[in-house]
């Protein structure tokens, strides 16, 4: 069974008003050892962008290079994804806040990708909550921990893109998901 890993990065927190800088998706085949991945900027001509969203993620507005409007990015997801899974497989989408905060901007922004993807989600916050209550553990100081850990792995990868960055954060999701399967069913 593939599993999906996805994230973007915004230009605030409305998916009314603000819009989709960059799409990362990860479908793993076989863990950190085999997936493949999916990874667009989106090119704007005009944009609202909330100064603190772009404090986090460090988007640059300078170069326009390799960017793609909005609609080939959904096309391209979709061409992605149809080389994965069945064409009447809607796969789940799996992410810190994928279903409260990122299928919000997919499912008004990119049309065809929310139409492809299941309307249910798995939320990796809900899993660590789980651990935590486990292990006895503060869920902050749990969260702190497992991500600093999949920080490391990830950035042992050197994949030449840092935190906040829609394709690193798809990997980094893959990679505390691995941490959280193994603990709670190992």
């Amino acid at each position: 069974m593939h599993e999906l890993f996805l994230d973007i990065e915004t230009s605030g927190l409305n998916p009314d008003k603000h819009s989709i800088l960059s799409i990362g998706m990860v479908v793993s085949l076989n863990g950190l050892e085999d997936y493949q991945s999916f990874y667009r900027e989106i090119r704007y001509d005009e944009l609202v962008v909330s100064p603190e969203a772009i404090e986090i993620n460090r988007y640059d507005f300078t170069t326009r290079k390799n960017r793609v409007p909005l609609v080939a990015a959904d096309e391209a997801a979709i061409i992605f994804l149809k080389k994965y899974f069945h064409p009447d497989e809607k796969p789940l989408p799996i992410g810190l806040n994928v279903g409260s905060f990122d299928m919000q901007f997919i499912n008004r922004q990119m049309p065809m990708l929310a139409a492809k993807l299941s309307h249910r989600a798995v939320d990796l916050n809900s899993l660590m909550y789980m651990l935590a209550h486990k292990h006895s553990k503060n869920f902050k100081e749990l969260k702190k921990e497992m991500s600093d850990k999949a920080h490391e792995e990830v950035s042992s990868f050197a994949l030449g893109v840092s935190k906040h960055n829609a394709f690193y954060d798809a990997v980094f999701n893959l990679s505390l998901y691995l941490m959280i399967k193994e603990d709670l069913i190992g």
